[in-house]
């Protein structure tokens, strides 16, 4: 006889014991009410910051002090109200930069939560080009692979769009983890949301950015620059 292990302790098995008599009973199949509850998944909403007055005239970066114009506040109160018609949204999410937290101030006013700061979504880090006009970033000898060859390319005192990339996929699995289930929004500048599943390549982000000639007048990364969402 041999004794086995169980979760309320040990059972004696005679399967091998010859004087034993023998179950011809059919094995209990599981139960299909016995399976665990499949995983929902959470919804997170990617939401670009809406237009500032520098949009597609200068590069900003990180400085702070750049506020939304008029028309990107109607652009935020527009977007507000389209994710309101959705049930269920736990939190709002904004990098610390003003530009992000007017755009998700709305949205947080209509779901009656506060907006949550994640330094984590701040702006790509462009270091010495920060505040630099687009004709002048232009002119730079660098503009050409940052256009077409991005993930080969770091801004001088700043960081690569592939740091930017690793940052963003964490500060995204974060919030999943935080909300199983649930809905969260998250806002930032748009080139921080276009390959933040963190499933496409960046060689394969270059060859997309080749096919979008929009990125050399509007901006680093910035595929739309009058939609928030």
């Amino acid at each position: 006889m041999v004794a086995r292990a169980t979760a309320s302790g040990y059972t004696a098995s005679h399967a091998n014991d010859p004087r034993a008599p023998h179950d011809r009973r059919p094995a209990a199949r599981p139960s299909p009410n016995d399976a665990p509850d499949p995983v929902k998944p959470t919804l997170v909403l990617l939401v670009r910051h809406a237009v500032t007055p520098t949009t597609g005239v200068k590069l900003p970066g990180r400085a702070p002090g750049l506020h939304l114009s008029e028309e990107g506040q109607r652009q935020a109160e527009a977007v507000a109200k389209r994710i309101a018609a959705l049930p269920g949204v736990a939190a709002v999410y904004a990098s610390p930069l003003e530009r992000a937290r007017e755009t998700a101030l709305p949205i947080a006013r209509a779901f009656g939560v506060a907006v949550r700061i994640e330094r984590e979504l701040a702006e790509l880090d462009i270091g010495e080009w920060t505040g630099l006009s687009l004709k002048q970033a232009g002119r730079k000898p660098e503009w050409e692979q940052v256009q077409r060859h991005p993930s080969g390319f770091r801004f001088p005192d700043g960081e690569s769009f592939s740091e930017m990339q690793t940052r963003m996929v964490s500060a995204l699995a974060r919030l999943v983890a935080r909300y199983p289930g649930g809905a969260v929004v998250a806002i930032a500048g748009f080139n921080r949301f276009h390959h933040a599943d963190g499933q496409t390549p960046l060689y394969q982000a270059d060859s997309e950015r080749r096919r979008d000639q929009r990125f050399s007048h509007t901006g680093i990364g910035a595929r739309d620059e009058e939609a928030p969402i």
